[in-house]
């Protein structure tokens, strides 16, 4: 399952994420055994720092976003690296459920497991690691799923730039985990902080307004007519 279809579905279902972390499970564990020799590391995407300023820029200095498509393909790649680490935490032992369990329920070889949690140099251990660092954490991944069911229900594009900032935020605070979702790591973050605030007083200031304006309208409306 492609995560973006979750990002854009109006309606959220938390059963599509279990089955989103239970796809990369298996294709990071399938990718592993089907290679010879084996893989060394996970394959890994990071979005580009060069895109997203583009993207926030635009959207302070016109107020909506206009690179829609970059914007979603930046949410894609966030919410499936957000899937991806759930799965490596949860294979790497940070989980109640055995390595057993976890391969049976996604339908892969339980015997396979067995090997593997018996042996502590296995090379599956060394796998279950990327070039941008370890692909685990115990404390940001309830925060980001949270922000990710606001984004699931996003209203608009510009409130999706918004969460996606609050997003960022928490993957800022703990730098160890920065650079396995944005090319440089915490020192693109440090940058991009700036000028994000900026835009979500605007958009909120621009929501104020309307909805002023919308109760001006209906107080002054014309109501001669209105027999109910």
């Amino acid at each position: 399952m492609k995560i973006y279809r979750i990002a854009q579905s109006k309606y959220y279902n938390i059963y599509d994420v279990y089955e989103a972390v239970n796809e990369q499970i298996y294709n990071i564990v399938s990718f592993f055994l089907s290679r010879k020799p084996r893989p060394k590391l996970i394959p890994w995407n990071v979005f580009s720092l060069s895109r997203f300023k583009k993207i926030y820029r635009d959207s302070v200095q016109y107020g909506v976003v206009h690179d829609i498509r970059g914007l979603n393909d930046i949410i894609d790649l966030v919410l499936t690296n957000l899937a991806k680490m759930e799965a490596c935490t949860m294979l790497s032992g940070h989980s109640q459920s055995s390595l057993k369990d976890i391969f049976e329920s996604v339908g892969l070889d339980e015997s396979i497991a067995e090997q593997i949690s018996h042996n502590a140099m296995h090379p599956f251990w060394d796998y279950l690691n990327t070039k941008y660092g370890a692909p685990y954490s115990d404390f940001a991944l309830n925060p980001l799923w949270n922000f990710a069911h606001e984004i699931f229900n996003a209203e608009n594009d510009e409130y999706k730039l918004i969460i996606l900032d609050k997003m960022l935020n928490v993957i800022h605070m703990r730098g160890d985990i920065a650079s396995l979702f944005i090319e440089g790591g915490s020192d693109a973050l440090s940058e991009i902080s700036q000028g994000i605030g900026d835009f979500e007083k605007t958009y909120w200031d621009k929501v104020f307004f309307q909805n002023e304006d919308q109760i001006e309208t209906t107080e002054t409306a014309d109501t001669t007519d209105n027999y109910w």
